[in-house]
């Protein structure tokens, strides 16, 4: 028989009907898979959540070690003294300001991908900053010379800055730059009194120990200094509040002087409070410490922020 328009509508009727003895589910039957799916869910989300977070704190971990080869390998090229290039006096001794140098040299031993200078737990700052040059330069985070040093030019003011600002804070075209992920602790000259930073004394030398800074030894200068396995050279950045900056008061509040997203902030949200940070050791070693272990550190000369670990 010829087939016509009706035959065909009449053979796909037939194909859909539903077997002898089969029905469908019940509105009942439903709310319950529903219900059982929704529960897989809750189960699973937080447990990969977590496995995230942990892959992040292992990133940041091998970040540091990269770093500490790279801290270290340089020292070992330039008579035991890690990356020391001298700040202008417009620093103001900060343990994140770093001289012009310090990005060249770091991306000449090893540290040359713009992603090892931001900690993987805080993923938006580096989303944001790659916002920020993608918005400016046309193109993605690429370089740490070019790249990463715009991003930190002191008063955003690139090529010509006087030093780089790795807190971040700089505005681009209505874009605030987050801060980098990691800041050095390597004694610094300085063109200030007095000219090294950061110190424990007073005249940034020896003698006697200035009340405002909180280490129980000098940080480093070189590999051979004392105590190279119990100062870091990097560490997780982690800045107060605003305003933040009497050792009386940070004593007296602790971990309540940092806002949100610091270090390593709980499930790597920017809302969450501290959880742990990273060191690298003037011996190359890395740890990871809770945040039972972090405290202030140092307050800049007459700075509003103060700087943890």
């Amino acid at each position: 028989m010829e087939n016509t328009p009706a035959n065909f509508k009449q053979s796909s009727s037939a194909e859909v009907q539903p077997a002898a003895g089969s029905r469908a589910f019940t509105l009942t039957e439903l709310v319950v898979i529903i219900g059982v799916l929704a529960l897989l869910a809750a189960t699973l989300l937080p447990a990969l959540a977590s496995t995230k977070f942990r892959d992040q704190l292992a990133m940041c971990t091998a970040n540091c070690r990269q770093w500490g080869m790279a801290m270290t390998t340089y020292a070992s090229d330039h008579q035991d003294y890690f990356p020391n290039e001298e700040l202008p006096s417009s620093s103001g001794g900060d343990p994140w300001d770093v001289p012009n140098g310090f990005m060249t040299d770091m991306a000449q031993y090893g540290v040359n991908s713009p992603k090892m200078w931001f900690c993987p737990v805080r993923s938006w700052a580096y989303a944001q900053d790659n916002a920020v040059v993608q918005q400016d330069l046309g193109h993605p985070l690429t370089s740490v010379t070019n790249d990463v040093g715009y991003l930190f030019a002191y008063r955003a003011v690139w090529p010509n800055q006087d030093f780089e600002e790795i807190a971040g804070g700089q505005n681009y075209g209505g874009l605030t730059v987050q801060a980098a992920g990691y800041m050095p602790w390597v004694k610094r000259p300085i063109v200030s009194v007095p000219p090294f930073f950061p110190s424990i004394y007073l005249n940034g030398v020896n003698g006697t120990k200035n009340p405002n800074r909180n280490s129980p030894y000098e940080w480093l200068q070189k590999t051979s200094d004392a105590h190279a396995a119990q100062m870091p050279i990097l560490t997780d950045i982690i800045i107060s509040r605003p305003n933040m900056h009497s050792p009386g008061t940070l004593n007296a509040i602790g971990l309540k002087a940092l806002g949100p997203g610091q270090g390593h902030p709980v499930g790597g949200s920017p809302n969450g409070t501290i959880q742990s940070d990273n060191l690298a050791y003037g011996d190359g070693h890395v740890e990871t410490h809770q945040a039972s272990a972090i405290a202030w550190r140092y307050p800049a000369n007459g700075a509003t922020y103060t700087a943890f670990y």
